[in-house]
């Protein structure tokens, strides 16, 4: 009752053809900007909360509009989505590759952040604060492999170790130019 049938007449040939999901097109083109994503499929990742810390298994990303989706499963089978943005997400894929790669944390400090420029406030001649552009031009291992003495390039061209020992963290919260 609810079929309908088409008859063709003196047609050798029909082509029928699945219409496209420009939803699904949409989401493989934002998944492929990614860069291999696949990497994280199976992962196994600690995200620290403010209430406990949860270890999920990835099982995939799907796009929400600009937002990116990673799905996976707790370690009592709660399934549970977390968002990211597509450049915290390009920076969480990067952080697995490296740890398969066996790249060490200081290889990766000078990859992300050497010849990079950042602007702090200074002490003026004058006795006032004022803004000055700094460059990186180094990183030095300390006893602790997360923290790094950095070799800045100073305003005047004067080259100068780190007051303090920095790791990433420190370094992502600079200013950049």
């Amino acid at each position: 009752d609810d079929k309908k049938i088409f008859y063709y007449e003196n047609i050798k040939e029909i082509d029928f053809e699945k219409s496209l999901n420009t939803e699904v097109i949409e989401t493989d083109i934002k998944l492929k900007e990614l860069h291999g994503y696949e990497v994280v499929i199976g992962e196994k990742v600690k995200f620290l909360t403010s209430v406990e810390d949860i270890v999920l298994t990835i099982g995939n990303i799907k796009v929400n509009g600009e937002k990116f989706i990673v799905v996976g499963k707790d370690e009592n089978g709660y399934d549970m989505e977390l968002p990211y943005t597509k450049e915290s997400l390009v920076r969480f894929i990067q952080s697995i590759k490296d740890k398969k790669s066996g790249i060490k944390e200081i290889d990766i400090v000078k990859r992300d952040f050497l010849n990079r420029k950042f602007k702090q406030n200074i002490q003026s001649d004058l006795g006032g604060f004022e803004e000055a552009t700094f460059e990186i031009i180094d990183f030095k291992p300390t006893d602790d492999e997360n923290k790094f003495i950095a070799i800045i390039k100073m305003p005047d061209g004067s080259i100068q170790d780190s007051t303090a020992p920095v790791d990433k963290k420190a370094l992502l919260k600079l200013k950049w130019e």
